[in-house]
């Protein structure tokens, strides 16, 4: 979560940070509904352990019953918006979201339906996160991302957040996300983020780590 603050201010525009790796980044296209099967697999596989998905779904069973339905939401609203991002072997996908208005929620009985007794805590996470989103300004936001565990550390996330931040430079704006944990959200520091005060989710539950990019292209090359 990475997915996918209090409304946060941007801090000052940092240097942009050069790619970790000097090796040519995988190509990258944006997903079609071709993509949306193996697109919702990878991403309920790589999240079934996460601290945020296990809190919002604590039982292991019904967790991985609830997740592909769960993610599906996100990655059909992602595919009609143009903002699923996969490598041409579907080997890494990322979803994310242009500048605009935010989109309302779920409807509710679609989320009880999927999430039956751990829909409150769903909701919680995703009020919580919408009361923090910094929506007065224009930006992307950096949703969901997936990498086949045996093809990490292969620059496979980089090329995918690589495609992101390279709209947002061309557009000259800014980019937000949350990352579920905090060496999630080292690997986006690396790319020029700054890092936004932790985003606690109510009734004990974990923290979230929201950062924020400020643009380094245009408009105008940021002169």
């Amino acid at each position: 979560m990475t997915t996918p603050s209090s409304s946060p201010s941007p801090s000052p525009s940092p240097s942009p940070s050069p790619s970790p790796s000097s090796e040519p980044l995988p190509a990258v296209r944006q997903g079609t509904a071709a993509d949306l099967d193996a697109a919702v697999l990878l991403l309920a596989e790589s999240f079934a352990e996460d601290p945020i998905c296990r809190w919002q779904v604590p039982d292991q069973e019904r967790r991985a019953l609830a997740l592909p339905g769960f993610f599906r939401l996100f990655v059909e609203a992602a595919v009609r918006e143009g903002g699923l991002l996969v490598t041409e072997d579907l080997s890494a996908v990322r979803i994310f979201a242009p500048p605009g208005p935010v989109a309302d929620g779920f409807d509710p009985s679609v989320l009880r339906a999927l999430l039956g007794p751990d829909t409150d805590r769903t909701q919680d996470i995703l009020r919580t996160l919408a009361d923090h989103h910094p929506d007065d300004r224009p930006h992307y936001h950096l949703v969901f991302s997936a990498v086949r565990p045996h093809l990490r550390c292969r620059g496979l996330g980089t090329a995918t957040l690589r495609h992101v931040l390279d709209l947002a430079d061309r557009d000259g704006i800014g980019v937000y996300v949350e990352s579920s944990t905090t060496r999630s959200r080292k690997l986006v520091l690396r790319h020029g983020f700054e890092a936004l005060p932790p985003i606690r989710l109510p009734d004990g539950g974990p923290s979230l780590y929201p950062s924020w990019r400020e643009p380094s292209g245009p408009p105008q090359a940021r002169a």
